[in-house]
């Protein structure tokens, strides 16, 4: 009864648990841990209530046995003193024959011939000896008493507990933690993932199986330690590692006494299981049975409530099982107007030390850059992607106090940048990332042109690797994650995007500069308003300074061949005659931006290059003008002939000094109260004393976290 209370007390917590679309404090990841610790404590107490149990069982009956003894010697009946030498019921008395010893034959040679002599046993026992110690050498390791059932119960348990944890519950729960960035839906991968676990099941229990005694123990030491101190660092030991960003992890850098000691638990979790081996056999053996099937018990009770929660359909990416989406395409990427043109080339981190450090090995780099003004004072308002491209596009401020997605509608709905453009006749032609800079086309409000029909296509295999490999991200010791890093956007190939004209457009460069002198720019239209979001010199660096794709590239060699694309579109206009009147604007949407508050304690200067219409043939100028995305808008409203009242100065009206302070949320992931710091910039950007801080504003929307955790609501993971 007692134990009935108990499953029926931790069911109705469990129940309580289900996580919602509930916007708090709380990491999902910590409601994973609940449920992951009230089921180890409801199981632990469970077995330590049957065991406290069953010991006092033990005492009583032993208890009563002792008892029983005692009545046995001091009863008269059966008392040995009132019974010498005589049957005390019948009182007739043994007789000598009754007591004497049993009579057998001796074995001698002539009775039995296979009994051989003492000399005969003598000579014969060196060689049995030296018989018994080859055969021993050879099978030492191999020698086992258990029967092959007995081995097989200890592998399976075991087997399963390693492919259920690394493979069902961690690929299940990643998707369940991030579903809202994952480009299919639950129902297409379920039947991977669960088919990709029992085929890893009977490959590992069938190598197991096919050794026995010491060389089983140790195969099977080594997977009960690496599945113990797998599920300690999935669950415990990943706190504080940041977010997948897209920029090359530098875990073994900044992080080399938390390596060490990562490295330190694992050893030890080995070592501890092989020392219980050796000095307790029966303990291990036991424990490589029990652990591993109460680990998949508490997994399957925290993903089953996490699973609860999740649509089965919808997913941050396609939103929808019918492969058919509305989505920002690449209609018209290589179209320009024939008349005038406002084009911006926002090139992903595009950070002014970038630029320096492109001047230090080529003085004249940017010489090509024909009527261009460098800003050297301008910043953008977020240190990420997210959300610095939807605020530069409308100017709407976002505090993460509310869902992304919701952000996007407030942001792009209410701004009014976008049809003012519209309404001076100019086609409007955004290639932005969906999920990064937008989640849903009618956000746009129906004034761009390239939104169009997009067909998807899901790919299992591919998602299964890229899911195989995040969880051996998130459950590997910290000094291997390294090697095993991944971009944030390596996802995507999940899904097959047609890259044809109608396609869904993608950020990347190589493809984009490949078609760019293949099918090279062609007038359509008048006017043309057109927002590139180009990869630039984020991370991952697979490009070179000459647009190719290599295995290992740096920002140096990268920033340059993003320059060197924008280049060739220039002089492609200029062939045209459409250089002179085109408004070029090239710039980022945020600087580098560090992986603590200790790093935000420098400038962050996000590089900026404007030609005006009519601007040809003068060299590069420089302009110390504090500027931020307002001006942007307000430049290219101008540009197009639209009322500028509302939008201020533009690039080319801002002051030389001002008063006015700029705001900058720097964003960290520091899964704390303070996740975001805001600055009031005040002057020269580049120098740290005119930045002063304001406030910590918490992320009640935290976002992609892969290794670990991501609340349920809000879409939309930052980029960078």
């Amino acid at each position: 009864m007692f134990r009935q209370k108990i499953f029926i007390t931790y069911w109705a917590l469990a129940a309580l648990l289900v996580p919602g679309a509930a916007y708090a404090y709380i990491d999902p990841a910590t409601t994973t841990y609940i449920i992951q610790i009230i089921t180890a404590i409801v199981i632990t107490l469970g077995v330590t209530l049957g065991v406290l149990l069953y010991r006092m069982r033990m005492i009583v009956m032993k208890a009563k046995a002792h008892v029983l003894r005692l009545r046995v010697r001091f009863s008269p009946a059966k008392n040995p003193a009132n019974s010498a030498g005589a049957d005390a019921e019948t009182g007739t008395e043994r007789t000598e024959s009754e007591d004497a010893a049993p009579q057998h034959a001796i074995p001698v040679r002539e009775n039995f011939p296979a009994v051989v002599s003492a000399e005969e046993y003598v000579a014969q026992e060196p060689l049995a000896a030296s018989e018994a110690k080859q055969a021993g050498t050879g099978k030492r390791f191999a020698r086992d008493d258990r029967k092959f059932t007995r081995r097989a119960l200890s592998v399976l348990p075991l087997s399963f507990a390693l492919s259920f944890s690394f493979i069902i519950f961690s690929c299940f729960d990643l998707y369940v933690s991030n579903y809202g960035d994952m480009p299919f839906t639950l129902k297409e991968i379920t039947p991977v993932i669960l088919l990709t676990g029992a085929a890893a099941f009977l490959v590992v229990a069938g190598v197991l199986m096919m050794f026995k005694g010491v060389i089983l123990d140790v195969l099977m030491s080594c997977a009960f330690a690496v599945l113990l101190a797998g599920y300690l660092q999935s669950t415990f030991l990943n706190k504080g590692m940041g977010q997948l960003t897209g920029d090359v992890a530098r875990w073994g850098q900044d992080h080399t006494g938390r390596v060490l000691l990562n490295a330190a638990i694992w050893i030890a979790v080995l070592l501890a299981v092989f020392a219980l081996r050796y000095f307790r056999r029966g303990a291990w053996r036991k424990l490589c049975v029990l652990l591993p099937l109460a680990l998949v018990v508490i997994q399957s009770v925290a993903l089953v409530s996490a699973l609860s929660g999740v649509n089965n359909t919808a997913t941050g990416y396609t939103q929808t099982e019918a492969k058919h989406n509305k989505a920002l395409s690449y209609d018209g990427i290589y179209d320009v107007g024939s008349k005038k043109n406002t084009i911006i080339f926002l090139l992903d981190k595009l950070d002014a030390n970038y630029i320096r450090d492109v001047r230090k090995t080529d003085p004249h780099f940017f010489d090509k850059l024909d009527g261009f003004t460098e800003y050297t004072n301008n910043i953008t308002h977020y240190s990420n992607t997210f959300p610095s491209i939807c605020n530069m596009l409308t100017g709407e401020m976002y505090y993460w106090d509310y869902p992304a997605d919701e952000y996007y509608y407030k942001a792009y709905e209410n701004s009014p940048f976008l049809k003012d453009v519209k309404k001076q006749n100019y086609d409007i032609r955004l290639y932005l990332v969906k999920d990064y800079d937008y989640n849903d086309v009618e956000q746009l409000g129906g004034v761009v042109d390239n939104i169009n029909t997009v067909t998807y296509e899901f790919r299992g295999r591919v998602a299964m690797v890229k899911l195989l490999k995040l969880s051996a991200l998130r459950n590997a010791p910290m000094g291997v994650k390294p090697l095993l890093w991944m971009s944030s956007t390596e996802m995507l190939h999940a899904v097959s995007v047609h890259r044809n004209e109608h396609g869904q457009y993608q950020d990347n460069d190589i493809e984009f500069h490949e078609g760019l002198m293949e099918k090279r720019l062609r007038a359509a239209g008048d006017n043309s308003f057109i927002f590139y979001h180009m990869t630039g010199p984020h991370a991952p660096f697979n490009m070179n300074e000459k647009m190719q794709r290599v295995k290992k590239s740096n920002s140096l060699k990268q920033t340059k061949g993003s320059f060197n694309i924008v280049y060739d579109y220039m002089e492609q206009l200029k062939h045209m005659g459409l250089y002179r009147d085109a408004t070029i604007i090239i710039t980022g949407d945020h600087g580098v931006n560090g992986e603590s508050p200790a790093e935000a304690k420098k400038p962050i200067v996000t590089g900026l290059f404007v030609k005006p219409a009519g601007a040809e043939g003068a060299p590069l100028a420089v302009n110390n003008a504090p500027v931020a995305p307002e001006h942007m808008r307000a430049t290219v409203i101008a540009s197009t002939g639209g009322k500028t009242d509302a939008y201020g100065d533009d690039y080319f009206t801002a002051p030389a000094k001002s008063a006015e302070p700029r705001t900058m949320l720097y964003v960290y992931d520091a899964h704390g109260d303070k996740d975001v710091e805001e600055y009031r910039i005040t002057g020269d950007v580049k120098d740290f004393r005119n930045w002063d801080f304001v406030r910590n504003v918490p992320i009640k929307n935290r976002y992609i976290t892969p290794w670990m955790k991501k609340p349920v609501g809000g879409k939309g993971p930052p980029k960078g």
